[in-house]
């Protein structure tokens, strides 16, 4: 069974963004060469806000979708991407760090290990 990007009904939503939606990119606002191949950087990619991938949506509707350049797309998927696994590596809910009681003595003066003199 295929997921995500492979299914006939991400493949249909695709196809009708790019032959629908206007040729302006989503994301920079620039003009998209349609000519161009789809691996090009700044090629067509079909796009949607909010993303896709916080939304679950494998085929979404034409509401909130448009073209990018693909390298537009895969620049904002890319900071999408680190803001997620920065968000599961530090959830929120995480007590921050305490600070150490025992500095480092190599990197301290010593006032600051014993206290400034009387």
């Amino acid at each position: 069974m295929s997921t995500g990007h492979q299914t006939p009904a991400y493949t249909r939503w695709k196809k009708q963004v790019l032959a629908q939606c206007e040729p302006i990119c989503i994301r920079c606002g620039y003009d998209v060469d349609m000519t161009l191949s789809g691996r090009d950087p700044m090629g067509p990619s079909a796009d949607h806000e909010p993303p896709m991938s916080l939304t679950g949506d494998i085929a979404p509707g034409l509401d909130g979708s448009g073209i990018s350049h693909m390298q537009c797309n895969r620049q904002h998927g890319a900071r999408l991407g680190a803001a997620i696994t920065a968000a599961k590596k530090n959830p929120t809910n995480k007590k921050p760090a305490r600070p150490n009681p025992f500095p480092n003595p190599r990197r301290s003066t010593p006032a600051d290990l014993f206290g400034s003199p009387p």
